[in-house]
């Protein structure tokens, strides 16, 4: 008889913690050739909680376990960073024409990203992305210090449509009454350059959600 699927959860659950384990004990090694890298992952993960978690530590957090050294330390928090940099490299010709396809993108930019930042991507006539690039640190709320910036970078890039994003490193990807009325605010101030904002994508770890696919584009179209 199989096993039932409590049984197996549970089993897919702890070969997961293991190979998560393996694997971090295997990329110690490299920076800790003398010590015994196997404790040294087990606390780790005790500490963060999983491999995901582990790689997105601040860099003194991870100094702090005890065992990792300046190099160890460094290692892990580059992996992250080196991560997303393959994967966006990896991607040429992008067309930004769908909800799926916009969120898969943003959450790729996202990834290991410790700090909140507002990027915009402008796009050509044919939704394919042109540039992407970081247009301030910190929540969207404060829009109107961002505005300028906004507008600035758009139009140097020659760009009439364009996708704001943001996300919440330690939050959900839920949007909040302030994330729908900064998007207004920048919709109508970027119509008014003649530039229009497509779409506002909101990530959270491996979460991310489309403002306009959530509603809050349907009084501004």
């Amino acid at each position: 008889m199989g096993k039932e699927p409590a049984e197996q959860s549970l089993h897919s659950g702890h070969r997961d913690r293991m190979r998560a384990k393996f694997l971090l004990e295997l990329t110690l090694f490299y920076a800790l050739p003398r010590v015994n890298t196997n404790e040294v992952a087990h606390r780790l993960l005790q500490r963060f909680g999983s491999l995901a978690d582990v790689l997105n530590a601040d860099y003194h957090a991870l100094r702090d376990v005890k065992g990792m050294g300046e190099s160890s330390a460094m290692l892990l928090t580059l992996i992250a960073q080196l991560s997303r940099q393959y994967r966006l490299s990896a991607r040429k010709d992008l067309t930004l024409n769908t909800f799926d396809a916009t969120c898969a993108y943003f959450k790729d930019i996202y990834l290991g990203e410790p700090e909140e930042q507002l990027r915009l991507a402008c796009l050509d006539d044919r939704l394919r992305l042109m540039s992407c690039g970081v247009v301030s640190e910190g929540a969207p709320s404060s829009v109107p210090v961002h505005m300028r910036r906004l507008v600035e970078y758009a139009l140097q890039q020659k760009s009439e449509l364009v996708v704001l994003a943001h996300n919440h490193p330690n939050g959900t990807a839920m949007p909040s009454p302030e994330d729908i009325a900064a998007t207004q605010k920048i919709f109508n101030v970027l119509k008014s350059v003649g530039i229009r904002l497509v779409d506002h994508i909101i990530v959270a770890g491996e979460q991310a959600v489309s403002l306009k696919e959530y509603g809050a584009f349907s009084l501004l179209d």
